[in-house]
């Protein structure tokens, strides 16, 4: 094979230029546009193919003249994003010589489907851990807590009756270690659903609530059409209940309701959760990066991760309606 190189033809040029996946675009010094590829175009948003077209485009005039900002620097290499619109930015990397400016143009962040899995395998990495920690709670130091439990009462019964000078003592330390397995063993449960994963959302449910009744400071009613033994894929349960462990949290800390209502709807191809509350309502926008707003974007992307629809009303003074639905396949 004779392997003597020779230059390319122009239109030889073109067409290799445009089997390339990456958008470039070379300018002269004086900003005149000299040669682009069709990813370019692709990259920037520019239907309109013509030349004309494309150098009346407002884009180009504006990233004519970023860059343009930058050159006057005397940086010979640079990169930058570039904002097509408040969703859409490409990754500019440029380069400048005596000649002319080449612009390689990519979109910016991962796809969309990379984004998803990336997102799937941090809220999995999360319930990992949490199951792991939850299991050391409960297998670890639970009969740890136990045992010591069991060893103090032993010894208490044994000075009981010898005229110990401070019995209150006693009796305050066997009621703190008892405060401490209780509160080991509840954040053993919000750590490990363990009735989410043995039941199920029907008795989850019945059991969250009922353990928020129990401290008698609001009124939590809950209403589903769901059958008891109703089961379903493990990753919906699961997202399903921390989305409304969400939403009823921000309900008692944030908007201080004195009253929620919890539904779960089952219909045949879809499972609905609507959680209601008579609290003092906020406005979405002004949330910003507070813990409620990080909360209700971690529900909306435990939505989107399972192709379902996350709706808001909430009003100041007119508490807040939170309702999501989610496509199922129901495994009785």
């Amino acid at each position: 094979m004779n392997t003597t190189r020779h230059a390319l033809t122009i239109d030889q040029q073109y067409r290799l230029a445009n089997l390339l996946p990456v958008g470039f675009l070379v300018l002269s010094l004086d900003d005149q546009v000299i040669f682009y590829n069709e990813a370019f175009l692709h990259v920037m948003g520019m239907e309109d193919h013509s030349d004309e077209k494309v150098k009346e485009n407002v884009y180009l005039n504006r990233l004519v003249e970023e860059v343009n900002t930058r050159k006057s620097q005397n940086v010979k290499s640079f990169s930058f994003i570039f904002d097509i619109s408040s969703d859409a930015h490409v990754n500019m990397q440029v380069s400048v010589s005596h000649e002319d400016i080449i612009l390689i143009a990519q979109p910016s962040g991962p796809s969309e489907d990379v984004e998803v899995a990336s997102v799937q395998a941090i809220l999995e990495g999360q319930e990992n851990e949490r199951r792991r920690i939850g299991r050391e709670i409960h297998d670890g130091l639970g009969p740890l807590v136990s045992y010591v439990k069991f060893s103090f009462d032993t010894i208490v019964e044994q000075i009981s009756s010898q005229n110990f000078s401070q019995p209150e003592l006693l009796k305050s330390i066997s009621e703190t270690i008892d405060i401490v397995s209780d509160d080991l063993r509840s954040l053993s449960h919000r750590l490990v659903p363990r009735t989410l994963d043995e039941f199920g959302l029907y008795s989850a449910f019945n059991n969250l609530i009922s353990k928020l009744n129990e401290t008698k400071k609001l009124n939590i009613e809950f209403y589903t059409n769901m059958k008891s033994e109703s089961r379903f894929n493990d990753e919906i349960e699961l997202n399903i209940f921390r989305c409304a462990q969400e939403v009823i949290n921000n309900a008692i800390k944030y908007a201080k309701a004195s009253h929620i209502l919890v539904q779960i709807i089952q219909h045949k191809h879809s499972i609905i959760l609507m959680v209601e509350d008579d609290g003092v309502g906020f406005v979405r926008a002004s949330l910003g990066s507070s813990h409620q707003g990080i909360g209700l974007t971690n529900v909306e992307t435990r939505v989107r991760l399972l192709e379902g629809e996350f709706n808001l009303d909430s009003e100041i003074g007119r508490g807040t309606v939170v309702s999501i639905e989610i496509p199922i396949k129901c495994n009785l």
